[in-house]
């Protein structure tokens, strides 16, 4: 059985998804009875972003972005934003048989990457 020292690694990853609207770009579940952790959050840019930077939020239904966020700036095409979750609190844990959302808020005006998130199950 996973405990927290020695969790359950998924990585989930996502086709290219527009950064230029505000939309769920996907969803992702863990091993039934399990609780997890965002570990990482990573975007490579397939279409450069322009005018302003855009959220990915990883989160759920009531709360687009309980879980972790990865802001992704200006950027040319080809570059790598990411970001380790260094969040230690309860209020970041997800539950067990939760369904979790992964969604951009639109704040470039052009823009499109390919998304990972890792997540920790333990």
């Amino acid at each position: 059985m996973p405990t927290y020292d020695e969790p359950v690694r998924m990585t989930y990853t996502f086709d290219t998804k527009t950064l230029s609207s505000a939309a769920q770009i996907g969803q992702m579940a863990g091993p039934a009875g399990l609780q997890g952790r965002v570990h990482s959050v990573n975007a490579v840019l397939t279409t450069a972003t322009t005018v302003a930077a855009s959220v990915i939020s990883i989160g759920d239904n009531s709360d687009v972005d309980e879980y972790a966020t990865l802001a992704v700036p200006i950027a040319l095409i080809d570059t790598i934003h990411n970001a380790s979750v260094s969040l230690t609190d309860d209020d970041n844990l997800i539950a067990a048989d939760t369904i979790v959302t992964l969604e951009t808020d639109g704040g470039c005006t052009a823009g499109a990457a390919t998304v990972a998130v890792v997540i920790d199950w333990f």
